[in-house]
């Protein structure tokens, strides 16, 4: 089984800062705000644009790390539709950062690709 395209970890999500920060953050992108003056978000312009806040989802703490919950606007049938353009965020995701922040979960999004 292999994990590309699959997208099964992009159904929900999350990323240490709510929605508002990362808007904030994108639009300060798109004026042009010199990024000495702010903390830019890595790959902000893909960031931004791809999130779907899930606010039906309580907050996580993680050692004093607030999580929100997002999905991803680009999953289409379970799969990622800018598999060739997703950000590294995307790239980069592993068992390992899901349990981070979900150590309980059983769930078999990994099976086979580890």
């Amino acid at each position: 089984m292999s994990r590309k395209n699959l997208a099964l970890c992009c159904k929900i999500f999350t990323l240490p800062m709510d929605y508002a920060y990362i808007k904030d953050n994108y639009e300060k992108w798109v004026e042009g705000t010199p990024k000495e003056q702010y903390n830019q978000l890595k790959e902000i312009w893909l960031l931004y644009p791809m999130l779907i806040p899930l606010n039906e989802y309580k907050e996580l703490i993680v050692k004093d790390i607030i999580y929100y919950h997002y999905t991803c606007k680009h999953l289409i049938k379970n799969r990622c539709s800018i598999q060739d353009n997703k950000p590294e965020m995307c790239k980069i995701f592993s068992k390992d950062n899901c349990k981070k922040v979900y150590p309980s979960c059983e769930s078999n999004c990994f099976k086979g690709n580890e």
